[in-house]
């Protein structure tokens, strides 16, 4: 959900993909259009693209280097990408925190240029039940510390 946001504010044209539950909150992040991944080819729906970002991994990532135009990109943070689209290059990236970056997260949000997701605000008496059960809720938990 953080990648669509950025990606739009950076200026580009955004296709968000999920499943069909997630439809409207993909759209309301800023995606022009959305892909059903549950839909059984939607390789065909989407056309080509410049890059695809993946946070998947699995079949999704395996059938998203058919979608990319010659010589795009496509970025996995999932897992190592095992194909690789037609003269383009395929990325495994994992995220490292730094300071800066932070920062400039934390300066997106201020300005409302990035909105956290949160799922749900647990005290922190509740935290091991909180991540023992599955709550269906899409965003991030957050632990209120008194």
């Amino acid at each position: 959900m953080a990648a669509t946001q950025l990606a739009r504010d950076a200026g580009a044209r955004v296709l968000g993909s999920g499943r069909a539950k997630s439809r409207e909150r993909v759209l309301e992040l800023g995606a022009e259009e959305f892909v059903d991944l549950e839909q059984p080819a939607w390789e065909g729906a989407v056309g080509l693209v410049d890059l695809v970002f993946d946070a998947v991994g699995g079949t999704v990532l395996d059938r998203s280097a058919a979608v990319l135009r010659p010589g795009g990109t496509l970025i996995s943070i999932s897992r190592p990408p095992t194909v690789r689209p037609e003269d383009g290059r395929a990325l495994y990236f994992i995220v490292e925190p730094g300071r800066d970056h932070l920062a400039q997260v934390v300066d997106r949000c201020r300005k409302g240029r990035l909105r956290p997701l949160v799922g749900s605000v647990r005290t922190l008496p509740e935290v091991p039940d909180a991540f023992r059960t599955k709550s269906g809720t899409a965003g991030k938990t957050v632990v209120a510390v008194a």
